[in-house]
């Protein structure tokens, strides 16, 4: 392949020495030539530091790099890809996940040349799912016809639900064109899923059928806090780009069935997280009674935690009502009109 830009897989991480050799193995053993190993150390405590110099040690490719006090996980991702990073191309892999496939950039970088570097945003590819509690472990595929496709950008956003699939660890992205949002702060949350469906407006993607590497999900993720502030927060994701579509997508009335779309996905998903976790704690504790009263109360914890999701249905359907209004306002759109 005479196209090789730089590569940089970006690395986040805090107090995860244990897990952390995982993903910096699987960055090592890339088979790519022209790639940088940038790992953002967000103030860890533990020995990460040690075992990052001792791989450093065998790898000249890794650049360490370690924030004085934490800044949390998104600004840290936001510096790691801004400041720290210098490659054409990024992979973000968390610090409990990892890369698989050795020839995984290669790979990738062979399919985005095939069909034209500069019309590329991102390709993603399927990826396994480990549960970190129980052990349960899965493949999960986009949902399309074909092993690869290359969807127009604006066709991935109307149809993103459809794909039932979204895994950043196995995503490598156009670094200069996700650099053009400033969404890794604060303010956003949910940014993996907003930065890619932002970037495919303009460009096409690409989606494959191959398993690259594992994504970890741990009960203490998002999805698992089910508390209204939370959940308001994590939809925000897909209501700023609700807005921003409308720059892109003539027929406005697509835009807000994508939005109702988003709606009923995200309590789907919300509901899934909170069956798999009531699941996982009967199956940890079995061996006891006095193991199984706690379930039990967990459980119905966590059942009360489903109602309070129905009642944070009725305060994101008002939000909803405010941002379609904005929405309409900002496109001076009619109704009547495509």
């Amino acid at each position: 392949m005479s196209w090789e830009p730089k590569v940089s897989i970006i690395i986040t991480t805090f107090n995860r020495a244990d897990l952390l050799r995982n993903v910096i193995e699987g960055s090592i053993n890339q088979d790519y030539g022209n790639l940088e190993i940038v790992i953002s150390d967000n103030a860890s405590t533990d020995n990460t530091q040690e075992v990052v110099i001792g791989y450093r040690r065998i790898c000249p490719k890794i650049r360490y790099f370690r924030n004085s006090t934490n800044i949390g996980a998104v600004n840290n991702h936001g510096k790691a890809l801004k400041e720290y990073a210098t490659g054409d191309w990024a992979v973000f892999i968390s610090d409990d996940d990892f890369i698989e496939d050795p020839s995984f950039v290669s790979g990738s970088l062979e399919l985005i040349d095939k069909y034209g570097n500069d019309r590329i945003s991102f390709l993603q590819t399927a990826v396994n799912v480990l549960y970190h509690e129980s052990g349960i472990k899965k493949s999960v595929y986009p949902d399309i016809s074909h092993d690869i496709e290359v969807i127009n950008g604006r066709d991935y956003f109307v149809h993103y639900f459809e794909y039932k699939f979204f895994s950043f660890t196995t995503t490598i992205f156009n670094r200069k064109d996700a650099l053009r949002f400033d969404i890794f702060n604060d303010k956003h949350n949910g940014t993996d899923v907003e930065l890619l469906l932002l970037m495919s407006f303009e460009k096409q993607v690409i989606l494959s059928k191959k398993v690259s590497g594992t994504y970890r999900v741990h009960e203490s993720q998002a999805f698992a806090k089910s508390g209204l502030v939370n959940l308001l927060k994590i939809f925000s994701t897909y209501e700023n780009v609700f807005l921003y579509s409308g720059k892109y997508i003539e027929n406005k009335k697509i835009s807000i069935l994508w939005l109702l779309k988003a709606r009923r996905n995200f309590f789907k998903d919300v509901k899934t997280s909170i069956r798999m976790r009531s699941k996982v704690m009967s199956k940890n504790t079995e061996k006891s009674n006095a193991a199984n009263k706690i379930v039990r109360l967990k459980i119905i914890r966590d059942s009360n935690k489903i109602l309070s999701i129905l009642y944070s249905a009725i305060a994101l359907s008002i939000r909803m009502i405010f941002s379609i209004s904005k929405f309409l306002f900002l496109c001076s759109f009619d109704l009547n009109q495509p």
